[in-house]
């Protein structure tokens, strides 16, 4: 079996089938529609094991505690056995974290061990996985192409994957979920080792990565960073338990963020030719409708109003990230990248941290909806410095 294996991958990569950034791009489209399939859920899951808002920002705090911790021996890591290896060990530390959240209904610990697996396997993964993308870009010296690439296979592949989530987890609970997300986040640590790119032994050093933290040149990124941490914990976390607990209907639940990912699509490969020319102005758009978007979101309470806000974010959200991450691939062209990236990672995910503890903090205060998803708006601001070309 092994032999006809051999033969098969040899064969895939003589005629090029996972040439340049196809396998990369296999894989995180199967990790994309693996997650989208549970993210959406996760913590409404947790809210139902552990009975309380509180242990959903516990879990969080948690995952983004360990994405932090681990930043160091994960670049040494990455550094020793390279990307395409690192990619694979993150996808199977992701597939045990899901494993461990099937175990969590009859033992509530695996919810909090399932965190800590899920933070392990951010760096890892996520590091190795910008390095490449840097590596294999597809010329110039932008990045608004490849990105806009990236985010159409990913749209693409999961747009269905919230209602087919929804769908799977009203007729049969969350375990099959969680299973055949399993399943596909094991074959997303595979494709990566088909394409052209591989690098192990980058520069390193703990030191450089401290000194990322306190240079001049890193402020803006630094606070864009912190600022996308923000964002991501009222994204996945509190807004979809906010959903949730407006529409009590899982398929109504996953179906409205499949619509939202729908109209959504028309506007990727077009933005993507513009990030390149117009990178911090459409930043800086986004971040303003978005904004506004999460100020009025606490006062919506119908399906309708929800799905409209929805694919709304989910346009904005585009004009975001995709400059967002194309000014990060831009700023690699001039830094030591696997240490540039460990500071990313430790800074979207110290905002993340921070923005859970101050949630928990007006959680116990007894504030409202209003002033958590205000945190969101926050975030967008700051996000919105690493579009200053000025580099202040």
């Amino acid at each position: 079996m092994e032999r006809y294996q051999e033969k098969l991958f040899r064969y895939l990569y003589q005629k090029k089938l996972f040439a340049g950034m196809t396998g990369l791009l296999t894989g995180s489209v199967l990790r994309a529609i693996g997650m989208s399939l549970v993210n959406l859920f996760i913590p409404v899951y947790v809210y139902q094991l552990s009975g309380s808002f509180v242990g959903v920002m516990i879990f969080y705090s948690l995952y983004h505690l360990l994405v932090i911790v681990s930043a160091y021996l994960a670049g040494r890591i990455i550094r020793l056995i390279g990307v395409d290896w690192a990619i694979f060990f993150g996808a199977l530390l992701r597939a045990g974290f899901l494993g461990l959240m099937i175990l969590g209904k009859n033992q509530l610990w695996f919810i909090w061990l399932a965190a800590i697996l899920w933070g392990l396997a951010v760096n890892l993964h996520w590091c190795s996985y910008h390095y490449s993308v840097f590596g294999l870009k597809t010329g110039g010296g932008r990045f608004g192409k490849e990105t806009s690439l990236i985010y159409l296979a990913e749209r693409l592949g999961i747009t269905l994957a919230p209602l087919i989530g929804g769908l799977l987890i009203a007729g049969f609970g969350f375990t099959p979920v969680f299973a055949i997300a399993f399943i596909l986040i094991i074959l997303s640590g595979l494709p990566q080792f088909f394409d052209s790119f591989t690098k192990s032994g980058m520069q390193f050093d703990f030191k450089a990565i401290i000194k990322n933290f306190i240079q001049p040149k890193n402020r803006r990124f630094l606070t864009g960073f912190i600022g996308a941490g923000f964002r991501s914990v009222l994204v996945v976390s509190v807004w979809p338990l906010f959903i949730f607990l407006v529409i009590k209907n899982y398929t109504v639940f996953g179906g409205l963020k499949t619509g939202a990912q729908i109209v959504s699509l028309f506007l990727i490969w077009w933005l993507g030719k513009r990030i390149d020319k117009k990178g911090p102005e459409i930043l800086k758009l986004g971040v303003i409708l978005n904004s506004i978007n999460w100020l009025i979101r606490a006062f919506l309470q119908s399906p309708i109003t929800i799905f409209a806000s929805e694919a709304f974010h989910g346009w904005g959200e585009l004009l975001v990230l995709e400059p967002f991450d194309a000014a990060t691939y831009q700023s690699l062209s001039s830094r030591h990248k696997l240490e540039f990236l460990t500071f990313r990672e430790i800074s979207i995910h110290l905002g993340g941290l921070v923005t859970c503890l101050i949630v928990l903090g007006l959680w116990y205060l007894g504030v409202g909806w209003f002033w958590m998803f205000s945190l969101a708006t926050i975030g967008l601001i700051m996000t919105s410095f690493i579009g200053n070309e000025d580099g202040s």
